[in-house]
């Protein structure tokens, strides 16, 4: 049972079981400022910047998630041991806990707004395929990032175009819901009032003979 405070991403699931959480818990003492360097709307992050300041920021601590990847074999988030995730609930509470059976931990899920007051804003839906390749929404990026099933990212699709509407690629305004078939992915864009649907396939092929 994984208890997820202050707001959800949704859940996903892959063929060999593991399942997948949209959520605020962060790691503690890591920080994945690679995918914050150069967004639109944010500050302008140094890579020297100590990550305590980077952690207070508003952006990166109340409106961005992770996903994180566990076993069939379960996990457990607990306040027992040693804690090694950040989390951040209603009001900005922050509090430390352990988290136990994850794979990995991926930061970067956007947006993940935080239930506060009376205000409760949309939040976006990652999802998973067969394979194991989460897809992940990235408003601050207006892009699609593809994590392989060992959380490392591999491929961006689309990007914010502005004003120009003619522009090559597949653009965004606010990518903030996905579902993935064996064959396309399926992208909800708020700005824009519309849903793309993109085909999923290779850049480069090859057929051999089986022997």
């Amino acid at each position: 049972h994984v208890h997820v405070t202050g707001g959800s991403c949704g859940v996903g699931a892959d063929r060999h079981g593991n399942f997948y959480i949209g959520t605020t818990l962060k790691p503690i003492g890591k920080i994945f400022a690679e995918d914050l360097v150069g967004s639109p709307g944010l500050p302008t992050f140094d890579a020297s910047t100590d990550i305590r300041k980077i952690e207070a920021d508003k952006f990166y601590k109340m409106f961005t998630g992770s996903i994180i990847k566990f076993s069939r074999e379960g996990a457990r988030v607990t306040r027992a041991g040693e804690p090694t995730h950040r989390c951040w609930g209603n009001a900005a509470q922050m509090r430390e806990v352990r988290v136990e059976g994850a794979q990995w931990t991926y930061v970067g899920l956007s947006p993940l707004v935080m239930q506060m007051m009376s205000c409760v804003c949309h939040q976006s839906r990652f999802t998973v395929d067969g394979l194991g390749r989460a897809y992940v929404p990235q408003l601050h990026r207006q892009s699609v990032l593809v994590l392989d099933p060992a959380g490392q990212p591999f491929l961006r699709i689309g990007r914010y175009v502005r004003g120009d509407a003619k522009a090559p690629g597949i653009r965004f305004g606010s990518p903030t819901f996905l579902g993935v078939s064996d064959t396309a992915l399926y992208v909800a864009d708020k700005a824009l009032g519309r849903v793309l649907k993109a085909n999923l396939t290779y850049e480069v092929e090859e057929t051999v003979a089986l022997p």
